[in-house]
């Protein structure tokens, strides 16, 4: 839970600094989650 806060606070921070619109933000971010669940997976 600890690293999905951090991975979320990197978000917001990116999102501040370069005003990347939000449909990008989670792209990124779904595409994590569906990296951790292979992960889990394997």
């Amino acid at each position: 839970m600890r690293k999905l806060k951090m991975i979320f606070l990197a978000f917001k921070a990116i999102k501040k600094l370069r005003k990347v619109p939000m449909k990008n933000v989670k792209n990124i971010f779904f595409a994590a989650r569906r990296i951790k669940k292979r992960k889990n997976l394997l």
